[in-house]
């Protein structure tokens, strides 16, 4: 939590929602296969200087933005940011060409992205642009044709070609952003991609305080989204009077080896009850798990069946399940009728 500062609690508010809306579209498109592009309408959270916040709030979201790069990165998604209006402390990123709603050139583009990338810059300002930046998507704005500006988005992200390679040194400092250039040889191209990466080293093991406080906000998250979480494939299987079985594909779960052959995988599991206006009315939590004799390779053909009873009360229009691994962090859902 942000500590009370010269910046409004309504922008700081507003930082926490933003960064948390990213955080589920992240999560939950993960499991889709190939690149996603998604377009972010709207100015996000104002430019906030460090000096406004304060060296620890501005700690825990600079935390919270190198972390949404490597997800945004893992789950194969380029954030585009259309702005048709800026706020002011925003509309300086923006060259001179954009700003008076010229015609877009690439060395316009390139030098708006360069005014947006906020990892390894030092500039001392916290932007929500820098994601877009750092995932390899543009900022647009300076124009009030927004159907122009997300068609743009779209376009310049539908053609796409995925490389990888393997960096020559390791560095273990997780604040440490690791910056990228593609080059091609053939004049006349630019090449759009994402300007860099955090490192990822061995995390330590996290206290029992947070590992329950990140399942339970993983577990909220899902259950009170709209959107359907595919990291971790489910369905869900109505049997007697609240019983179901929950049907988890195999290769999505962490499995480990037994002593005695056998393999095993732990899940926490909810269900949360909502009525026809996606009010709560009930929620119920279980911890399974999941033993199994087969091969790795028979795995991956294989489903996890995890049974689960929920008391349904009246009024129910809707249930939600949502399976988190307890190792992976990944996580799925599945919805019935009552």
């Amino acid at each position: 939590r942000m500590a009370p500062t010269s910046t409004s609690a309504s922008t700081q508010e507003n930082m926490g929602a933003v960064l948390a809306a990213i955080d589920q579209l992240a999560q939950a498109t993960r499991g889709i296969p190939g690149r996603k592009n998604l377009v972010w309408v709207g100015r996000g959270f104002p430019v906030v200087q460090v000096s406004d916040v304060g060296s620890s709030s501005a700690d825990v979201v600079n935390a919270q933005l190198r972390y949404l790069s490597n997800l945004l990165m893992q789950a194969r998604v380029t954030l585009s940011v259309v702005g048709p209006t800026m706020d002011p402390s925003q509309a300086n990123l923006f060259n001179s060409t954009l700003g008076t709603g010229g015609t877009q050139t690439v060395a316009d583009q390139a030098q708006t992205d360069g005014n947006m990338s906020a990892f390894g810059n030092g500039d001392g300002a916290l932007k929500f642009f820098a994601l877009a930046t750092a995932s390899g998507g543009h900022s647009y704005s300076a124009g009030n044709d927004i159907d122009a500006e997300i068609g743009r988005s779209v376009e310049e992200g539908a053609n796409y070609y995925t490389i990888s390679y393997r960096p020559a040194t390791v560095e273990n400092d997780a604040k440490s952003y690791r910056k990228i250039g593609v080059e091609v040889m053939q004049p006349g191209l630019t090449v759009w991609t994402r300007d860099g990466y955090f490192n990822q080293p061995q995390q330590p093991v996290a206290s029992p305080k947070e590992t329950t406080k990140q399942v339970a906000v993983d577990l909220y998250g899902a259950a009170t989204s709209g959107l359907a979480y595919t990291d971790l494939h489910l369905s869900a299987e109505r049997g007697g009077r609240g019983d179901f079985t929950l049907h988890a594909t195999a290769r999505d779960l962490a499995w480990h080896d037994l002593p005695d052959g056998r393999r095993h995988a732990d899940v926490v599991m909810m269900a949360v009850c909502l009525s026809p206006n996606h009010r709560l009315l009930a929620k119920s939590f279980a911890t399974l798990g999941s033993n199994t004799e087969a091969s790795l390779a028979a795995i991956g053909m294989a489903s996890a069946a995890l049974p689960m009873h929920v008391a349904v009360p009246a009024g129910t229009a809707r249930i939600r399940f949502v399976v988190r691994d307890m190792v992976s962090g990944r996580v799925g859902t599945a919805d019935v009728a009552p």
